[in-house]
């Protein structure tokens, strides 16, 4: 995601990244539009599939059971479609936060600043773009950077515990939520209860890196 590289200072690689992205692509969209006609065809077929696609069950932002990001769990705590202004105000607060903390971490070069600068990084990505529950692999970093303090038989503290938990929400749901709502009778809101588990979770894990990067990042007196 280019705000948080550049909020690490990656400016170079963000500037190469964009560039070999582009230079195919700018090709296959140049083809795309002259086979629609022209721009505007373009880009109403795009309006298209996109309602299209919202239009779909499978990817109802309170029904879901696959999104996983920060609007889709606002839209199920409210039981309603919110509008695309507050969930851009949302992924916006998300993106802010993270970009704060992880200037006051930039600089470190210990292992547990690390540790909570990707986990923070990785929860952000998940949190403020549209993903979808096997998009959760992204949390592999943190999890194994977790994993290796308890190897170390380090003491994990407080934070440490309630991330274990979340962790292991996360793991049972990613796995269970499917096949739960497949063998039990559910009804609409108990549905909702059910496919929230996993956006609550990454945002209690989101909300334990921020406390977690604002303590290591004061300085202790």
């Amino acid at each position: 995601m280019v705000p948080l590289l550049l909020a690490r200072g990656a400016g170079p690689t963000v500037a190469w990244g964009l560039a070999m992205a582009a230079a195919p692509n700018v090709f296959v969209l140049t083809v795309l539009v002259q086979r629609e006609g022209g721009l505007a065809a373009f880009l109403t077929a795009v309006a298209q599939s996109h309602r299209v696609f919202a239009a779909t069950p499978g990817n109802n932002r309170v029904q879901s059971v696959w999104r996983i990001d920060l609007a889709a769990s606002l839209n199920r705590i409210v039981n309603q479609p919110l509008g695309l202004s507050i969930e851009l105000l949302a992924a916006a607060v998300v993106l802010i936060l993270a970009i704060v903390m992880m200037g006051r971490l930039n600089k470190s070069d210990t292992i547990d600043q690390k540790c909570v600068l990707e986990g923070l990084v990785c929860c952000t990505m998940l949190l403020s773009l549209y993903h979808q529950a096997y998009d959760l692999l992204l949390l592999t970093l943190p999890a194994v950077a977790f994993a290796r303090i308890l190897y170390e038989r380090r003491n994990p503290g407080r934070i440490g515990i309630a991330q274990s938990l979340l962790f292991s929400v996360l793991g049972l749901n990613y796995f269970a939520t499917h096949s739960a709502l497949e063998a039990f009778p559910l009804t609409a809101n108990q549905r909702v209860v059910v496919v929230s588990v996993n956006g609550l979770a990454l945002i209690g894990l989101f909300a334990l890196y921020l406390v977690e990067a604002h303590q290591l990042s004061t300085p202790r007196s």
